[in-house]
């Protein structure tokens, strides 16, 4: 799957994600989808986005910076039925970029919140009896006030990126009794908070220190060499100031979505050519993209 078009209706209401004919989902996608990953474009203003599996009651839908686009990760019901709640959708696109099938992991009904108690530490979270067997971690991250600082990593790791990140979806690594760490910053009524919408279990790798895979030049497309070759890279994406713009895109695509981060943190996957390679678009050096893992 490269760059699909998704359609979707307009707030006020929770609506039903399309292929962009406006045909059901299920009409496209392999019998065995379980999930969508999706890279979502908002435009001129900044708009609230909210995404679930079908019949679910999360009711999560936070802003999303304009110009912005960033990783989207919804699960899908037996029908192949997901939801999104968009403020404006003519100030948005979203486009498919992958599925997860149902041998390699799971999606839940609805997210577990997994928000621990602490103030500017790192917190060992136990996913143990949620997500047993998994060796990645799909989450949601939501600001509850204002955006602060975010932190998340496999247990072990000596990985230390603290940036600011809004309302955003993601991709981490966990260890082999399935633990997380993740980094509390609570002051002034303003908390960021963390559920857990489902895992991956199956033909996946994760890294405990991600390695920087940032192009060296910028500006311009650059090709990216994966030493683990996969059809999915995951990847966590920081910059030491607000909003730049990257981009990422399959190897030799024309597909050109180069916009700005969602403030400071991101998370992204990007789809890899049978010998590990993608191309990349970073708009400073202070912009780094670390590999996460890669999904066989």
């Amino acid at each position: 799957m490269k760059h699909e078009l998704i359609k979707t209706g307009q707030a006020p209401n929770w609506h039903d994600l399309l292929w962009g004919d406006g045909t059901p989902l299920k009409d496209h996608l392999n019998p065995a989808a379980i999930a969508l990953f999706l890279d979502i474009h908002v435009k001129a203003v900044t708009r609230r986005i909210g995404l679930r599996k079908y019949g679910s009651t999360h009711i999560i839908d936070g802003d999303q910076n304009k110009l912005s686009h960033q990783l989207g990760i919804v699960g899908l019901d037996a029908d192949m039925r997901a939801e999104a709640y968009v403020e404006l959708i003519a100030g948005c696109e979203i486009h498919a970029e992958g599925c997860m099938l149902s041998c390699g992991g799971k999606m839940f009904d609805n997210p577990i919140e997994k928000t621990p108690a602490g103030n500017l530490t790192w917190e060992t979270i136990d996913l143990a009896a949620d997500c047993p067997g998994a060796k990645g971690i799909l989450f949601e991250v939501w600001y509850e006030g204002g955006g602060i600082s975010t932190g998340i990593r496999k247990h072990g790791s000596t990985d230390a990126r603290v940036e600011t990140a809004m309302h955003t979806w993601g991709v981490v690594g966990c260890d082999e009794n399935q633990l997380i760490d993740w980094f509390t910053r609570d002051y002034a009524g303003w908390k960021n908070r963390l559920w857990i919408v489902g895992y991956i279990k199956g033909l996946a790798t994760f890294e405990t220190d991600a390695p920087d895979i940032t192009p060296l030049v910028v500006g311009s497309y650059q090709t990216v060499t994966v030493p683990t070759p996969g059809k999915l890279i995951f990847l966590e994406i920081t910059s030491g100031y607000v909003a730049p713009s990257y981009a990422l895109r399959a190897s030799g695509s024309a597909y050109d979505e180069y916009f700005d981060t969602n403030y400071r943190h991101n998370w992204a996957m990007v789809p890899a050519n049978p010998v590990g390679e993608f191309e990349a678009k970073v708009e400073h050096a202070r912009m780094n993209i670390y590999r996460v893992g890669e999904g066989h």
